[in-house]
């Protein structure tokens, strides 16, 4: 009999844009302490009170929740700051009935409690790093000092458990995690990543930004807060977080390029009806008429959308939080592969995603969505003046690579062209890259699927044989999450599995005495596969196939911060969660269920989440 245990190498996860709870350091009295972002009291009070209000803003939980319009100062007699901590990234309230809808990375932390992660007590190594995202790196690096606390970190788990870290990031936390990599580079050489750093996985990320974020700027993004985010307070959010400028397309040559297949030819993502502005490249844009004919909409560069829709201080916002970084803009090295030695590249797939916008322009120039908007756009889906990329929109990348079936969609947020720069950029500069893409899995719930989880699984936890003492990859399963009320009191915290034994000598360790001894991977040569979130097995045809407190945050912790520090309940002991108690279950999951039984048993996390909701 071959026996086995599980070797963990420690994660540290980084959330995405608006993926991580923010609270009130200082502000309206009785917001004081308290979750500004997403505690369901302060929105409710936000909408209620009568309090007085600034100019320009409808809303007091806006007005607290904005930067000025440098975007990097605090509001005047206002400080919002990040939870800290693994707290913050897990569920953005700490209302226990309204956590299966607010989960940021929660399901996926307790599903890596189940396995025997540990986040809490001595040497834990399962660890997130929640941040302000509505400010720049290098502005969050100034004030907070977050990436040298993060290089602290990482250097003090891999002391304290003599294994590399593996970095995980979600959306925007795949930019903060490039941005980090650039910058140890810099400052130690690639030996310290080398060293530190066993691999990174990158879930949804937009490596070359998105289009959406150019809706954001010109006319707002809601996210879903229709009662409390008017269209006026939406766009001055949207233009009052520094990151929203970071997320806008980058390297838009392979979207221009990309275009031309779907016979669509211009040089920008918005189309305009009754804006005042001169074409200066008439051969390459491409205007769209009406079915009628009774409406012309013209394309609008994109060097120049901004001005246009009179917002010209985003250019200069562009320029002086990004353009001139030393670790991003600067010689473009957002092009720049990273300098780790295994990058996982895993992104949904199959969802309608916003590609191009359709404005109206009226006489007082305000621009506004053409909500009944009756244009044309080929290989795309039109509504309410957006058109949407869908499962069979033609992809040059695809096309490029000779597959047979050459549409493809992204996951509903990011476009598809970015999610794979690395296929097409760093094949050959990374030594394992590998690509995985998930099927109808959306943007914010693919790191909360079981598919995903099995994956993940699969590259932190290294089978070891008793025999040969020989290491490699297996594909563990992982445990969903099942939020089941009707298993579990939701007044009692499931009793923490028992880990694994520990092994006698560090296992999978990559050394610097013995670089010959590395772990063995399954062969990352480049190619992709895609991933059903039903069974996932794998598809074998062809992939179409500047205040001086503020040093101190990640440091040290004075006594002001901790009073107003807001209450926050421990990760280990999430309400109406159900978790196997035993090593029996566990090992059971792990090891004995076949893929008939699991693919019969197994539901994705958004399923579970989806049936509490109705339940509620």
């Amino acid at each position: 009999m071959i026996l086995f245990h599980l070797c963990f190498l420690p994660v540290i996860c980084i959330h995405g844009f608006a993926s991580s709870a923010l609270y009130v350091k200082k502000g309206h009295m009785k917001w004081q302490g308290k979750r500004l972002w997403m505690d369901i009291g302060t929105l409710l009070g936000a909408k209620l009170s009568k309090a007085k209000r600034n100019a320009g803003f409808g809303s007091m939980w806006v007005e607290h929740l904005c930067l000025q319009e440098d975007c990097i100062s605090d509001p005047e007699g206002i400080k919002v700051r990040a939870v800290r901590d693994i707290d913050g990234c897990m569920f953005l309230t700490t209302n226990k009935f309204l956590r299966s809808v607010a989960y940021v990375l929660g399901p996926l932390i307790v599903n890596l409690q189940a396995i025997g992660y540990r986040t809490t007590g001595d040497n834990p190594n399962l660890l997130a790093f929640p941040y302000d995202w509505r400010l720049s790196p290098g502005i969050l690096e100034e004030k907070t000092k977050y990436f040298t606390a993060l290089e602290n970190k990482i250097e003090e788990v891999f002391n304290a458990l003599r294994k590399p870290v593996v970095l995980l990031g979600h959306s925007m936390g795949n930019r903060m995690i490039q941005y980090f990599t650039m910058m140890m580079k810099d400052k130690h050489g690639k030996k310290w990543l080398d060293k530190h750093v066993h691999g990174w996985v990158a879930v949804g990320s937009p490596w070359l930004g998105t289009p959406k974020m150019c809706r954001a700027l010109i006319s707002g993004e809601r996210m879903g807060l229709e009662m409390l985010l008017s269209e006026k307070d939406a766009v001055t959010f949207s233009r009052r977080v520094g990151t929203t400028l970071w997320l806008v397309p980058e390297k838009r040559e392979d979207y221009y390029e990309n275009m031309k297949i779907q016979n669509i030819h211009a040089k920008g993502f918005v189309w305009a009806h009754g804006a005042d502005f001169e074409d200066t490249s008439p051969d390459t844009s491409h205007s769209f008429t009406t079915k009628k004919g009774t409406k012309e909409y013209r394309s609008v560069p994109y060097d120049r959308v901004f001005d246009i829709c009179k917002a010209p201080n985003l250019n200069e916002l562009y320029e002086k939080l990004y353009a001139n970084d030393p670790f991003y803009g600067k010689n473009q090295r957002y092009l720049e592969a990273p300098a780790v030695d295994r990058l996982w590249n895993i992104y949904g797939v199959n969802m309608h995603t916003e590609r191009l916008y359709f404005y109206d322009v009226n006489q007082s120039g305000k621009w506004s969505l053409s909500t009944k908007c009756s244009v044309r756009v080929p290989h795309h889906v039109m509504k309410e003046g957006i058109a949407f990329e869908t499962s069979k929109t033609p992809q040059k990348h695809l096309k490029d690579l000779g597959r047979n079936n050459i549409t493809r969609s992204g996951d509903g947020t990011v476009t598809y062209e970015s999610l794979t720069f690395p296929q097409r950029a760093w094949n050959d500069k990374i030594k394992f890259l590998k690509h995985k893409e998930l099927m109808k899995c959306e943007h914010r719930d693919v790191v909360s699927t079981e598919v995903f989880l099995r994956l993940l699984v699969t590259y932190v936890c290294l089978k070891k044989k008793n025999v040969s003492e020989t290491l490699h990859l297996q594909n563990v399963r992982a445990l969903p999450v099942c939020l089941n009320a009707s298993r579990q009191s939701s007044h009692s915290a499931p009793e923490r599995p028992p880990l694994p034994p520990k092994p006698s000598k560090p296992v999978g360790l990559v050394t610097d005495k013995e670089p010959g001894n590395e772990v063995p991977f399954e062969s990352l040569d480049g190619e992709y596969e895609q991933v059903s979130e039903k069974d996932d097995e794998i598809d074998e045809a062809p992939v179409e196939d500047s205040n001086d407190e503020e040093h101190s945050e990640y440091s040290t912790e004075s006594e002001e911060e901790a009073q107003n520090k807001p209450e926050e309940e421990s990760p280990r002991k999430q309400e109406a969660v159900f978790v196997p108690r035993t090593k029996e279950e566990r090992m059971a999951w792990l090891t004995s269920l076949s893929e008939s039984n699991q693919r019969k048993a197994g539901h994705s996390l958004r399923d579970n989440l989806e049936g509490l909701q109705k339940a509620m």
